[in-house]
């Protein structure tokens, strides 16, 4: 006996329900996804597969000044130096890239040293002979009395208010409070990275000579080595998170393009190449928990599990130096500041 629904109205009468419980149910997820995420930056280089197209970085910070050329990151607020006209800025990015502070610095400066243990930012200029170091309050920006030496300098850091400096014929040790730098005879031939091993309390220093390339491990204290080894390297640039290290430069065979050492010994205990398709040369940069690797003849950049080696992202269009900290990135573009979009992403540190 024929009832109230047809056979095909029963059928259509379930389709569209089944179709509403689907619908919610994607509602439902949505939202649970996005409920208690931080706000960030806006996204300006989406991470994708080396294997397929990038899309460019655009970079979302205005900011006074010209062309950037060295940043830091202390508690997700940016220092960021600029050249023409030369200035060192106090950023807030979460507020369209609100400076804080700015102060006019010289010309010809290119490095910029922070030590967050003591709240110290010295920037560092000069040409091919000569530097000048100047320290900067880090709240006002206020300039201090500058250090002039005779030497060019090639890469430096700064821990417990001393200077390690890098120069094209071995380190110098500046302390702040004397302003006299000293020769480390630790080190030899032509520096071109230093960085600060917080883990271990100590100064990585990279050199290369006539016997080839080495790191050198430096107790902090007292500047003794601790610990030495060889690298099958050459401008070699060094990146030290919490607890790894790594070293990254040219390779004169296509095996690797990074190498992960033992904080300890220095002894490598892997290597990466991201891609085989690049040159033999990279330059590196230390997040907390990732680093960043960047091909030197491209502007691709990769972040990479510091502990384990693992690509998570990849962005094109970042010259570098670039800084991280929990849920955010900052690059050097070709010309502003970028931000590097970590949303979903599992190189998001913290």
């Amino acid at each position: 006996m024929p009832g109230i629904w047809s056979r095909s109205g029963v059928r259509q009468f379930l389709s569209m329900a089944a179709l509403l419980v689907i619908l919610v149910l994607v509602a439902v997820i949505n939202r649970q996804r996005t409920r208690g995420k931080p706000a960030l930056p806006p996204a300006v280089a989406t991470p994708s597969s080396y294997s397929q197209s990038n899309r460019p970085a655009v970079a979302p910070l205005e900011l006074p000044g010209g062309q950037p050329v060295d940043l830091v990151i202390n508690d997700q607020l940016l220092y960021v130096l600029t050249e023409d006209p030369p200035l060192l800025l106090h950023v807030d990015p979460y507020r369209a890239g609100t400076v804080l502070q700015s102060a006019p610095v010289a010309a010809g400066s290119r490095l910029l040293l922070f030590d967050g243990r003591r709240g110290q930012l010295w920037v560092v200029s000069g040409d091919d002979r000569t530097s000048t170091i100047r320290d900067y309050d880090a709240l006002s920006l206020s300039p201090g009395l500058p250090a002039r030496l005779p030497f060019a300098i090639t890469a430096a850091t700064a821990l417990e208010g001393n200077l390690w400096l890098g120069t094209p014929n071995g380190l110098y040790v500046l302390s702040s409070e004397r302003r006299v730098a000293g020769r480390s005879a630790a080190v030899t031939g032509e520096v071109s990275g230093v960085v600060s091993d917080l883990a271990r309390e100590q100064v990585l220093v990279a050199s290369s000579g006539r016997s080839g390339s080495a790191l050198v491990g430096l107790e902090a204290a007292t500047g003794k080595p601790v610990a030495r080894a060889s690298l099958p390297l050459h401008r070699v640039s060094v990146a030290t998170t919490a607890r790894e290290v790594w070293v990254a430069g040219y390779d004169e065979g296509p095996h690797r393009l990074a190498i992960h050492l033992d904080g300890q010994t220095l002894r490598p205990i892997g290597s990466l190449r991201p891609d085989p398709s690049h040159s033999a040369g990279a330059l590196v940069w230390a997040g907390e928990t990732v680093i960043w690797l960047r091909p030197a003849a491209s502007t691709d950049l990769w972040c990479v599990g510091a502990a384990d080696g693992v690509v998570r992202g990849h962005w094109s269009g970042v010259i570098g130096p670039v800084v991280s900290r929990a849920g955010v990135a900052y690059a050097v573009g070709r010309a502003s500041v970028l931000v590097l979009s970590l949303t979903g992403q599992a190189c998001r540190e913290g």
